[in-house]
């Protein structure tokens, strides 16, 4: 039966996302390679990192449409929309584009028998989406890790990995020297990488893994840097400009290989930057805030953020986790700081139940309330601040995913 609506086709891709996620580039190149490789169709950047990849992909895209590319933009995970990963020059794929893909991708593999996660069936339909549209470039996020995500197929001619932290360690290991080993599976043979990384141990992890693959490796703070001359649309001072010189960095390596990319175009490309869901204000009176900072770093650095780059009278926090991060070290950051702490627990399956939260923290008790639907939570907590107080909704994109749905 052939999927005709768009409906249609969400209900199809809602299936494959139930299935979970599966580790593997195998299957991937396998589909891409009975497709005619479009992977191959056009040139890429390819970004990784604990936090921080899809604001640099952001950037990075931006500068590239500045300077008149026809570019193809692949991020994960989405917001509102599933079309959000799938973006040509700015603007999501539509609606008719994708029930044809989604259409012929399913024939495809129901004739060769080749089974694919959602997110590698994401990633094939992305790929050849963008060689479809003949793109100049295409800048693509990372999924998760890096070595066996299905994005590692492309061959790109910079790998980026902005940061290296603690999340996803039951996939990618639990000490940092494993998730680096994860991320640094996309370092080409005699490739290009720019990091931000900024723990001495990873950063000559990756210089060794550099020197076996005869790679060339730029590091912030050695070989480029911070330049606060630069101004950018996207607020969070502090991790933004690593994250803009992340972006710089690829670019101007770029240029060296005969890219037409201006510092003209570098500065309206992260002027014009824009990336939901990251430190967005969505109302004033009291200052209303989506972050999807999801692990213990990205609280420490939502929370830096705060402290440096706004003003208000009081912090109230709307919180939802899922149960497989570190919700122990994210919830200690963040009820030490808050005035107010709400916990909303989400509806999804991986969400972390608040009889949890409140057993393996138990002082959290007398601190926290438990919610269990964001539609009547946030709208009381924003009734109840004062105008000049701040409300930030934070703890998993899934979260200020339910609370964007308020503000539209």
């Amino acid at each position: 039966m052939s999927i005709r609506s768009y409906e249609h086709a969400l209900t199809y891709l809602l299936a494959l996302e139930k299935k979970g996620i599966f580790l593997s580039v195998e299957t991937t190149q396998k589909a891409l390679k009975l497709l005619g490789n479009p992977q191959k169709k056009f040139p890429s950047v390819l970004v990784a990192g604990t936090n921080g990849k899809g604001s640099t992909v952001a950037m990075l895209s931006s500068i590239l449409r500045q300077a008149d590319y026809q570019v193809g933009t692949y991020i994960s995970p989405h917001l509102l929309d599933v079309r959000e990963r799938i973006q040509f020059n700015g603007k999501m794929i539509g609606k008719q584009e994708l029930v044809s893909l989604v259409n012929e991708l399913d024939q495809f593999l129901k004739k060769t028998k080749i089974s694919l996660s959602f997110f590698e069936f994401m990633t094939v339909m992305g790929f050849l989406y963008y060689a479809r549209k003949k793109v100049d470039f295409a800048v693509v996020e990372v999924g998760l890790g890096g070595r066996l995500d299905a994005t590692n197929v492309l061959r790109p001619l910079v790998s980026v990995i902005t940061s290296i932290d603690f999340d996803h360690q039951r996939l990618l290991g639990n000490t940092l020297s494993k998730i680096a080993y994860e991320k640094a599976g996309i370092i080409k043979p005699k490739g290009k990488v720019v990091t931000a990384v900024s723990q001495s141990k990873i950063q000559r992890q990756l210089q060794a893994v550099c020197r076996k693959r005869k790679a060339k490796l730029f590091i912030l703070g050695r070989n480029f840097f911070i330049e606060p001359h630069f101004e950018l649309s996207l607020a969070g001072k502090f991790h933004q400009r690593k994250n803009a010189a992340c972006a710089i960095a690829v670019a101007r390596l770029l240029r060296e290989k005969g890219w037409g990319i201006s510092e003209e175009a570098i500065q309206g490309g992260l002027k014009s930057t824009h990336w939901p869901g990251r430190l967005e204000v969505v109302r004033q009176k009291p200052l209303v805030m989506l972050d999807g900072a999801h692990n213990p770093a990205g609280i420490q650095v939502l929370l830096r953020s705060l402290k440096s780059d706004f003003q208000y009278r009081k912090l109230h926090m709307v919180m939802g986790v899922l149960a497989d991060k570190n919700y122990k070290k994210m919830f200690k950051l963040v009820s030490s700081y808050a005035d107010s702490l709400s916990y909303i627990e989400l509806p999804v399956r991986r969400a972390l139940r608040s009889d949890l939260l409140f057993k393996t923290l138990p002082y959290l008790k007398r601190k926290v309330r438990r919610e269990y639907d964001i539609e009547a939570v946030l709208p009381k907590v924003i009734r109840q601040a004062h105008r000049d107080d701040l409300v930030c909704v934070t703890g998993s994109l899934y979260t200020v995913s339910e609370a964007k749905r308020l503000f539209l």
